[in-house]
């Protein structure tokens, strides 16, 4: 982020134009992602956390609508997100655009480097997604003539990514504090 004191390095995250649409989550101040917004060579817009929104821009309403420094390229505030958003797989990114440009290592068809989240539609289980994944899978590797590489796709629930080997300790440190009650309650 270029500033008029200097540029300072900030987290971003590059996501897609239903990223927020999919989580349920709506800005606070402005706007989401237009559709096409997220197609290649569409125009520079950010969304800032609210964090973001607070540090650089004083959280003045007027900051959507202004420009951005971003990379050596402007971008266009369009919103804010709320201060309880949070996404565990970005990091702390604080700075969010859409994927609207690839990189050179992105273009190639050995980049394997994207994630995707989607919602299952009701009636349909973690097994037959995984299914109908595995044969979009099987599909663009024949269609795209990968060789060489075993092309597979799997599908985890959000909460497993999040939590991921932490869960054990905090099912234990769970068990602890209901065991301490209920020895608070017995006395």
């Amino acid at each position: 982020l270029r500033t008029p004191s200097g540029a300072e390095p900030v987290e971003g995250a590059r996501v897609s134009g239903s990223f927020f649409q999919t989580l349920g989550v709506h800005p606070v101040l402005g706007r989401d992602f237009n559709p096409g917004e997220d197609r290649l060579g569409g125009p520079n817009v950010v969304i800032l956390s609210y964090g973001a929104w607070l540090h650089p821009f004083g959280a003045r309403r007027d900051a959507v609508g202004q420009t951005v420094d971003l990379d050596h390229e402007a971008y266009t505030i369009i919103g804010v997100l709320p201060r309880a958003f949070s996404f565990a797989p970005s990091g702390n990114a604080e700075f969010w655009v859409p994927i609207n440009s690839l990189s050179h290592h992105e273009q190639m068809r050995t980049f394997y480097n994207f994630w995707g989240i989607g919602r299952l539609r009701d009636g349909v289980t973690m097994k037959g997604a995984l299914a109908e994944m595995a044969a979009i899978a099987t599909q663009l590797q024949r269609q795209y003539g990968v060789t060489g590489r075993n092309l597979t796709a799997s599908v985890v629930p959000l909460s497993e990514i999040i939590v991921g080997d932490v869960r054990p300790i905090l099912l234990t440190l769970l068990g602890g504090a209901g065991l301490l009650l209920l020895i608070a309650c017995v006395n």
